[in-house]
């Protein structure tokens, strides 16, 4: 049994890679073989801190569950606005939008996303 960290509200195995969409509002967190996707209440944050709290404890309640995604492994990811784009062990080309999975593209080999800038 791999240890387990409490990320936020979610407790999940060894964290891989951790992924912010630009607007800093979505976040995604990826494990050995899933996946999470987190928003993140910038206000409710803020708070927190500004009530003099400085542990990382206490700032669970400014990020909610938006997705839970088992048996995923994801290989390469990439935010487009609050689209999650990614590459998986099985050779998809995946995308969360909305809390919901959709596969665009099938490939016979291993496939990266690659972002220029």
């Amino acid at each position: 049994m791999s240890p387990s960290r409490c990320v936020g509200c979610v407790a999940a195995p060894l964290i891989e890679q951790v992924s912010w969409s630009g607007t800093g509002n979505l976040v995604a967190i990826t494990t050995e073989s899933s996946f999470y996707v987190l928003a993140f209440d910038r206000e409710r944050y803020a708070e927190y801190v500004e009530a003099g709290n400085e542990d990382d404890e206490g700032a669970e309640a400014a990020f909610e569950i938006q997705a839970e995604i088992e048996g995923e492994i994801v290989r390469t990811a990439k935010w487009v606005g609050d689209c999650f784009m990614y590459t998986t062990a099985q050779n998809k080309l995946n995308y969360l939008v909305g809390g919901q999975t959709h596969t665009i593209n099938h490939f016979d080999r291993c496939a990266s996303l690659v972002w220029p800038g």
